[in-house]
C-alpha cells in the first residue's frame, strides 16, 4: 500500500502550513512511510534540498511553495497564497545580498534601502564625548541581546538617533564614526530583526548596512554586515549564498587584518559546507583554528573580542561536525556549553547541539539527558529561532525509533 499525504484539516498541520513550516510537513510525511527519494520525486526536488528542508532550511521562495502546494493538493488559502496563478506574487526579498555585495566591493551602489522615519529632536554640537556615549549604549544594547534577545525596537531608534545627531555640527572624525556606527547598529537591528522572524525586515538592515560601509570605505562594517546576513541565509534563505557571502567578507577581514573575522568566517563556513558536502568540513574548521591561533585581541577592531571567541568558534565547530564527525564535536561542545553562562540563548541552543552530537555518536541515554536538559533551557528563551536550531535534534530524535526520544521530539516540536 503507498502511503498516503497527511490531513490538511488536522490542527497541528494547519499551523506548520500557516507558518511555512514545510520541514514539519515533511517529517510527517515521512513518518508515514515517505521516503526523501519519493517526495523529491513528487517535488520535483533533488534529494539533497529535501534533505536541507527536513534539517530547518526554511523555505521562503513563492514559486517553491507553490509548487508544494500543487504537488501536494494543499490548499492554496492553508499556505497563505494567492488562489489564482496569475495573481501577482509576493516579493519575497528586497535585497540580494550577494548581488548588493559584489555591488559595495566594486563601488556600484543600488537603490538605499529607505525604512526609518526621521526623529524631531535635533542637535546643535556633537563632541567625541558624545559619540563615545552613543558607542557605549550601542555596547551595551549587544550585551542585553546576547542574554535576552529581544533588542531590535531599541536598535532602530538608536539608528534614529544617530541619523539626527549626524545632522548637527561636529568634526570630520567624529562624522566619521557616527556614519559607520550608523552601518554597524543597522547590521545589530538586523540580526534581532532575524531573531524575531523577521526575516526581510532582517535583509533591509542588512543591506543598509552594507551600503553604508560602502559609502565609508568601512572594511569592519562590511564584516559585521556580511558576516549578519550570512547567519541569516543560513538559517532561512539558501546555503549556497550563505557560503558566498563568507567567501566575500575574507576580502574586508583581510585588509583590517583582523585574525578573529577571519576564524569566524572560517567557522561559519564550516557550519555552512555541512549542510552541503559534509566532506569539506574538516578543512574549513582547521581554516579556523589555524585564523585563531594568530589572533591578538589587542589588534582587534571595536573590542570584537569581546563579542565573538574561543567559546563561539567552539560552539559554531561543533555543530558544523555533528553528522561528518560527531565525537569530535562534542569535545568542542562540551567545552562550549561550559562556559556559557546560565540562562543565556547560546547555552540553550549549544546544548541541543550536543544532545544531537550525542545521538549521531550512539550515546542515546547521554543524548536524552541532555535533550531534555536543553528543552528546559529553551523555554525561557526569547527567539523565533528555536524552531530551526532545534530542528536537527528533533528530527534525529524522531527518527531514532525509542520512545523516549519520539516524546522527546514531540515535546521539542510544542516549545519550538
Amino acid at each position: 500500500m503507498s502511503p498516503v499525504l497527511p490531513d490538511w484539516n488536522d490542527a497541528t498541520i494547519r499551523h506548520a502550513l500557516a507558518t511555512h513550516d514545510i520541514a514539519s510537513v515533511l517529517q510527517t510525511m515521512r513518518a508515514a512511510g515517505w521516503t526523501q527519494r519519493a517526495i523529491a520525486e513528487l517535488l520535483g526536488m533533488r534529494q539533497s534540498d529535501v534533505s536541507e528542508v527536513l534539517h530547518g532550511r526554511k523555505v521562503q521562495s513563492v514559486e517553491l511553495l507553490e509548487r508544494i502546494a500543487e504537488a501536494l493538493n494543499i490548499p492554496r488559502g492553508l499556505m497563505g497564497l494567492a488562489y489564482s496563478l496569475d495573481a501577482p506574487r509576493i516579493k519575497t526579498r528586497d535585497v540580494n545580498m550577494v548581488e548588493h555585495a559584489l555591488n559595495v566591493m566594486v563601488g556600484e551602489e543600488g537603490e538605499r534601502v529607505e525604512y526609518l522615519s526621521s526623529p524631531v529632536t535635533e542637535y546643535r554640537r556633537i563632541g567625541k564625548a558624545d559619540a563615545h556615549v552613543i558607542n557605549e549604549l550601542f555596547l551595551t544594547l549587544q550585551r542585553l541581546d546576547q542574554q535576552h534577545s529581544g533588542q531590535l525596537i531599541p536598535a532602530q531608534a538608536l539608528i534614529r538617533q544617530i541619523r539626527t545627531v549626524l545632522r548637527a555640527e561636529m568634526s570630520e572624525d567624529v562624522r566619521a564614526r557616527l556614519a559607520k556606527m550608523e552601518g554597524w547598529v543597522n547590521s545589530f537591528a538586523g540580526w534581532c530583526a532575524i531573531d524575531t522572524g523577521n526575516y526581510l525586515l532582517g535583509m533591509q538592515h542588512f543591506g543598509k548596512a552594507l551600503s553604508i560601509a560602502g559609502e565609508n570605505n568601512d572594511d569592519l562594517g562590511k564584516c559585521r554586515a556580511l558576516f549578519s546576513s550570512g547567519k541569516a541565509e543560513m538559517h532561512y534563505g539558501d546555503a549556497q549564498q550563505a557560503l558566498k557571502l563568507y567567501q566575500l567578507a575574507v576580502i574586508p577581514a583581510s585588509n583590517i587584518g583582523s585574525k578573529l573575522y577571519t576564524a569566524a568566517f572560517a567557522s561559519h563556513s564550516a557550519w555552512t559546507v555541512s549542510m552541503l558536502k559534509p566532506e569539506h568540513v574538516q578543512r574549513h574548521v582547521s581554516m579556523t583554528w589555524d585564523a585563531y591561533s594568530s589572533v591578538r585581541p589587542e589588534r582587534e577592531y571595536e573590542g570584537m573580542h569581546s563579542f565573538f571567541n574561543r567559546t563561539d568558534l567552539l560552539g559554531v565547530t561543533g555543530q558544523a561536525q555533528v553528522t561528518s564527525a560527531p565525537e569530535r564535536a562534542i569535545e568542542d561542545l562540551r567545552e562550549c556549553v561550559a562556559q556559557r553562562r546560565e540562562g543565556s540563548r547560546s547555552r540553550a541552543f549549544e546544548t541541543a547541539t550536543l544532545a544531537h552530537a550525542y545521538l549521531e555518536a550512539g550515546y542515546a541515554d547521554k543524548a536524552l539527558k541532555t535533550g531534555r536538559d536543553a528543552l528546559a533551557q529553551v523555554k525561557a528563551v526569547n527567539s523565533k529561532r528555536k524552531a530551526v536550531r532545534l530542528a536537527p535534534l528533533r528530527l534525529a530524535a524522531q527518527g531514532h525509533g525509542s520512545d523516549d526520544m519520539r516524546s522527546l521530539a514531540r515535546a521539542i516540536y510544542r516549545v519550538a
